[in-house]
């Protein structure tokens, strides 16, 4: 896997192309809590085919390295960092879980860098590893998010459940929600043809 250094540390990444096609949508992926590339694996075949698909790990997962962080902003500092270390344009951001958090912190400090976000499996609090989001704050900041925005979980996700969803729907303006039967928080893995195919849409959308 490719290497970026950011801040004495790496944040290793796959992507199945070295570099975007002037007509593809850069699409960054990003995992939550405990996670790496494979859990995005279902993901990889189907957007190289028109997509520009990027895959990063966090730092302390997978194989990139340094300690995970006990704050979103901080995982956050080091997904723009990653972001300006490959000067990429802008980009469509695809979080689960925690990755979703994340993704929520850049789609307030940075909506210049983004095209668009999806939120899978997530809210503006967890279930999954609850002390990880000491300091955030966004119960009333995500309606400040202005960017097209895909809400997507799965219906028996029982750590973020549907109505965390639903609740980022109501706050986002530019948002829409789809809620996928028969799927659970590990929704890209277990439903990834139905996943896959309304994160497209809604980037051939948007793009």
């Amino acid at each position: 896997m490719p290497i970026v250094r950011i801040d004495r540390g790496q944040m290793n990444y796959w992507t199945s192309k070295e570099n975007p096609s002037g007509a593809s949508e850069v699409v960054l992926f990003v995992h939550g809590a405990g996670g790496s590339q494979f859990v995005w694996s279902y993901q990889k075949t189907f957007f190289e085919k028109g997509f520009y698909p990027i895959i990063l790990e966090l730092p302390g997962h997978g194989e990139s390295g340094g300690r995970g962080e006990d704050e979103i902003g901080r995982y956050a500092n080091h997904v723009h960092a990653f972001l300006t270390a490959l000067g990429l344009p802008k980009v469509f951001l695809v979080g689960h879980s925690m990755g979703g958090a994340i993704v929520q912190t850049l789609a307030l400090a940075h909506p210049e860098l983004i095209h668009g976000i999806v939120l899978a499996g997530t809210g503006v609090r967890l279930r999954v590893v609850p002390e990880i989001l000491n300091g955030i704050r966004m119960t009333k900041e995500v309606e400040g998010i202005d960017l097209p925005t895909l809400v997507l979980c799965g219906e028996e996700d029982d750590l973020a459940p549907v109505k965390y969803s639903e609740f980022l729907r109501s706050r986002i303006p530019r948002s829409k929600l789809e809620v996928i039967p028969g799927a659970g928080h590990m929704v890209m893995m277990e439903a990834p043809g139905a996943f896959n195919e309304k994160v497209a849409t809604f980037i051939h959308g948007e793009g």
